[in-house]
């Protein structure tokens, strides 16, 4: 993953919740554990489907903002406002998660 798609992760505090986990012990595990399902379950039941395909493809397909755009006859900006959307809605849920 390159680096100015870590920094967007960082955004929506998926690698402070991981650098929380202070050791690999079994609880640590176990807590790495929940917050992969966490938002493994916010990217499914949070997002529109927009919003998801544009998510994944960003980050799991390695396919830049202008790729996505012409797979979706999208302008550059509504990919980017899909992304953003997206980063924000998963920044709540793990904030609710993890400072509740």
């Amino acid at each position: 993953m390159n680096k100015s798609k870590l920094m967007y992760l960082q955004d929506i505090d998926v690698v402070s919740a991981y650098t929380k986990i202070s050791s690999y012990d079994q609880d640590s595990e176990v807590k790495r554990e929940q917050i992969i399902r966490t938002v493994k379950q916010a990217i499914q039941n949070e997002l529109t489907e927009r919003q998801r395909d544009c998510l994944t493809l960003y980050y799991f397909g390695n396919q830049t903002v202008e790729e996505i755009a012409q797979r979706y006859h999208l302008n550059r900006s509504t990919v980017s406002r899909h992304l953003k959307s997206a980063r924000l809605r998963l920044k709540r849920v793990l904030q609710y998660y993890l400072y509740s």
